[in-house]
C-alpha cells in the first residue's frame, strides 16, 4: 500500500471516530409542548443540583438541549398568541376578529 493510500485510509478512519455533528434545533424529536416543558423541567433540576455527579460535558449537552427546548416552546407560545383572536361587534353590527390584547401591559 502506498503512502498516499495509507494517508487516505487514515483520514477515513478519523472521520468514523470523530464526534458527530451537533443536531440542529429543527432536528429535535417531535414532541408535544407539554412534553417539551416536562423535559425542560428535568434538565433544570439536573443542572441545579450542582453536586458534581453529572460530568461537565453532560451538563453542557443538557444546557444546549434546554436552550433548544426553550426556543421551541417560546416559538409555540408566540404562534398560539397570534392565533388567539377575540370576536367583536363593530358599530355596524358586523362581527370581526380582533387580536387578543395582552393583560401584562
Amino acid at each position: 500500500m502506498s503512502e498516499l493510500d495509507m494517508n487516505i485510509q487514515g483520514r477515513e478512519e478519523e472521520k468514523k471516530t470523530s464526534r458527530p455533528k451537533k443536531k440542529k434545533e429543527s432536528e429535535t424529536p417531535a414532541v408535544s409542548y407539554e412534553e417539551a416543558v416536562a423535559r425542560l423541567e428535568i434538565i433544570v433540576r439536573t443542572l441545579e443540583q450542582g453536586d458534581g455527579k453529572v460530568p461537565l460535558e453532560d451538563c453542557m449537552k443538557l444546557y444546549e438541549e434546554g436552550v433548544a427546548l426553550v426556543r421551541r416552546c417560546y416559538a409555540e407560545l408566540k404562534d398560539a398568541e397570534q392565533r388567539v383572536m377575540i370576536l367583536q361587534k363593530t358599530s355596524e353590527g358586523d362581527i370581526v376578529p380582533k387580536p387578543f390584547a395582552s393583560t401584562e401591559d
